[in-house]
């Protein structure tokens, strides 16, 4: 994974995980519970992708940022947040 995030509040019942990027990208996640989450642009988002994970599990977050097009380096940011106010 490029980022490892460890979750330890499971109180809350939503973990969301997005990308603003200057290109293209994708994001894929494995969750604590071993289940993959996985998309490529989030609605009103252009490009941006967003995962939205309910009833977070306590545990381990494997994530993956990638380039829609093979071979494309795209500078971005990863954000990681139990709001829902955030958004791409």
């Amino acid at each position: 994974p490029d980022v490892i995030v460890k979750y330890t509040n499971p109180d809350d019942d939503l973990l969301r995980f997005f990308v603003r990027a200057s290109g293209d990208t994708t994001l894929v996640i494995n969750d604590a519970r071993g289940r993959w989450h996985c998309n490529d642009d989030a609605p009103g988002a252009g490009t941006n992708p967003m995962v939205s994970i309910s009833n977070p599990a306590r545990g381990q977050y494997d994530v993956w940022v990638g380039s829609y097009e093979s071979g494309q380096t795209v500078r971005g940011k990863l954000y990681v947040t139990e709001l829902r106010s955030e958004t791409p």
